[in-house]
């Protein structure tokens, strides 16, 4: 993202009210998988990943600092199948979410277009439309951002990626998230507002178009990721999908292919996480169902149910069929100590 996006003038402007600072309004949360999913009610329907080691829920901890709006959390995350649905969008509202996973991976699909994230790559996800992802045990930085908060018109109108990743180190947007991020953890009562806005202007920038010069290989190199990834998505039952078949389709060589796929960790994990991706969002959604390992390993081009057990062992530290005790839906959750209670709560009083 160019530099040139923030113009002297505003940086004038906003280091003019430098003194001018904002509450933080913070809230630690800790405790079981089922306490999480009431966290989250707005947010998700939730299947909380569990231990292998007790067949009991995960723990989950963390923080949430809320700023005029921006609320930045971060998490020590059990893992768990999770989607977002239209419900869920009216509830919560239309947020963005800029996140980075500090370890662990983030493995989705919105508009039918599939999305990986991996530990270190920021990313920019629109929660403004549904999705459905499976998160392995990560810590995880997000922070959200009502689309009401960014600046500009343009924000209503303009075609929004559901999910992708920023390819660079975006500068500003990561040292001020990292510095703000940085500072809350010291746990101070303010924050500068110049950070704040600082923050929303370059948030814009990234958003908005314009926000990136895209060179005409760069954006070619992009179309092409984004072929190779339909076309393995709609073809994920296939036992003998692979690179082989890639080559032989897209007519690229093997270190292109390489290259394109090297942020995943290879074609070869990056099919065997699409189709962990769906096999597991099958069995979250009725956990307890006879037969339905052996469906997903079926539906899924396993090569065998031992191959799909290890994987998911190698991957989630446990078996398939003790992932989930509970089915991907919305928890009973009537105390009103969520995330989005807690949000309107902070709202309210600032």
């Amino acid at each position: 993202m160019p530099k040139s996006k923030i113009s002297k003038g505003l940086r004038a402007t906003l280091f003019s009210h430098s003194r001018e600072h904002v509450t933080v309004k913070r809230r630690n949360v800790s405790g079981n998988a089922e306490q999480f999913r009431a966290l989250c009610a707005p947010l998700f329907e939730i299947s909380p990943l569990l231990s292998d080691a007790d067949k009991v829920s995960r723990h989950y901890s963390g923080q949430l600092y809320f700023l005029e709006g921006f609320v930045f959390c971060r998490f020590l995350s059990g893992g768990a199948a999770i989607r977002r649905t239209r419900k869920h969008i009216v509830q919560s509202g239309r947020l963005l979410a800029f996140l980075r996973l500090k370890r662990g991976k983030l493995l989705g699909a919105c508009d039918q277009v599939p999305f990986n994230a991996h530990p270190d790559q920021l990313a920019l996800h629109d929660y403004s439309r549904p999705f459905s992802a499976l998160l392995s045990p990560s810590i995880i930085e997000v922070i959200y951002v009502p689309k009401a908060c960014l600046w500009g018109a343009a924000l209503t109108t303009h075609a929004l990626p559901s999910f992708h990743l920023v390819d660079e180190v975006a500068d500003p947007f990561s040292s001020i998230c990292a510095e703000i991020m940085a500072k809350l953890q010291f746990s101070p009562d303010t924050v500068s507002r110049q950070d704040l806005q600082l923050l929303n202007l370059s948030a814009q920038a990234m958003v908005c178009e314009g926000g990136e010069v895209v060179s005409v290989s760069r954006a070619e190199r992009a179309e092409l990721v984004r072929n190779i990834m339909a076309f393995i998505e709609r073809n994920l039952a296939l036992h003998d999908l692979c690179a082989a078949m890639l080559l032989a389709e897209f007519g690229v060589s093997r270190a292109t292919l390489f290259r394109l796929f090297e942020a995943f960790g290879g074609v070869r994990t990056y099919i065997l996480e699409r189709r962990l991706f769906r096999a597991l969002l099958e069995i979250a959604e009725h956990p307890n169902q006879r037969g339905q390992i052996q469906q997903a390993v079926d539906r899924w081009g396993f090569s065998s149910a031992t191959h799909f057990h290890r994987a998911v062992k190698r991957t989630f530290g446990a078996a398939p069929g003790a992932l989930f005790s509970s089915a991907l839906k919305d928890p009973a959750n009537g105390n009103g100590k969520n995330w989005m209670a807690t949000l309107k709560a902070s709202l309210a009083t600032s």
